[in-house]
């Protein structure tokens, strides 16, 4: 974990321009992902995510997270090349409630039609820095042997 991205991914969540994927696995271990835009930081610090529908895929992954504890991954992207990826676990649930039905209301208000099966907090473990020049550094520093051999010249 670099201590940017550590410090820069909550700054990147806010962005509205920031490309979010949720990444969750199934019973035998394959991962689903979903690009979504409703992934936050709610006013305690938690990572929260809203499902939508109940009967998605990636519902059934978080509930398998949560039952067995197993990691999810939360990719965001900025626009600068910003690139950090979460790892965690979901925590909680919440499908009742006047917390549920805040949330619910937003949703009804942000989508014509839209409805709100799940929201999920999730705990965030790990924090790591992908951005290609992040990870160029790395490889020059830790793996050089790697290099092609004209670079090697230069």
């Amino acid at each position: 974990m670099t201590l940017n991205a550590k410090l820069e991914w909550k700054n990147l969540l806010a962005q509205p321009q920031t490309v979010a994927l949720l990444t969750a696995a199934d019973a035998n271990g394959e991962p689903h992902t979903v690009l979504t835009d409703s992934l936050h930081l709610d006013s305690d610090g938690h990572l929260v995510y809203l499902e939508y529908l109940e009967s998605s895929q990636i519902n059934k992954n978080l509930v398998r997270s949560l039952w067995f504890k197993k990691k999810i991954s939360v990719t965001l992207l900025g626009t600068d090349g910003a690139n950090i990826q979460l790892k965690g676990i979901p925590s909680h649930v919440i499908v009742a409630g006047p917390l549920f039905e805040s949330y619910y209301r937003s949703v009804r208000d942000k989508i014509d039609d839209g409805d709100l099966s799940t929201v999920w907090q999730i705990d965030v473990l790990d924090v790591i820095d992908e951005s290609w020049q992040i990870r160029k550094e790395d490889q020059d520093l830790n793996h050089a042997i790697v290099a092609h051999l004209d670079r090697l010249s230069k």
